[in-house]
């Protein structure tokens, strides 16, 4: 594997060609290969598996609960200053841009109500979304 990647002009060069990607899903297909082939043993999963249900109650949210909070949200929203919002939204996509520090400005933006969709969606448009994954 080190001459691999000292073949490929060291670490970074690998990185950039997805070359540990590329060698962590091979790992994980050959390890799921051994598990579904029976030569893996997981105990609990494959193995040595409780009949019946696991004990544990699934939490459940009620439509009502949904509706009122979404009611609260909207509140929330109407209520805010939406100045304060606005330029706080402002000053986290200027930090992002200049590529500073955004805790400072996700905290503020957190003050003054913003949501963390419209924190996130603030920075997706400046890093935007991340769509990693295998190259191959």
């Amino acid at each position: 594997m080190i001459d691999q990647i000292d073949a490929m002009g060291g670490v970074l060069p690998a990185i950039d060609r997805g070359y540990f990607r590329r060698a962590i899903a091979e790992s994980a297909q050959a390890e799921q290969r051994r598990i579904d082939g029976g030569d893996q043993k997981i105990v609990g999963v494959t193995d040595f598996v409780e009949e019946g249900g696991h004990g544990m109650d699934m939490l459940k949210i009620s439509q009502h609960t949904e509706d009122e909070q979404i009611s609260k949200l909207k509140a929330m929203k109407d209520q805010r200053d939406s100045g304060k919002h606005q330029a706080s939204l402002s000053r986290l996509r200027e930090d992002a841009e200049n590529d500073k520090n955004v805790m400072p400005a996700l905290i503020e933006a957190a003050q003054t109500d913003a949501t963390v969709g419209e924190m996130m969606d603030t920075m997706k448009q400046v890093f935007g979304a991340y769509g990693g994954g295998p190259e191959w």
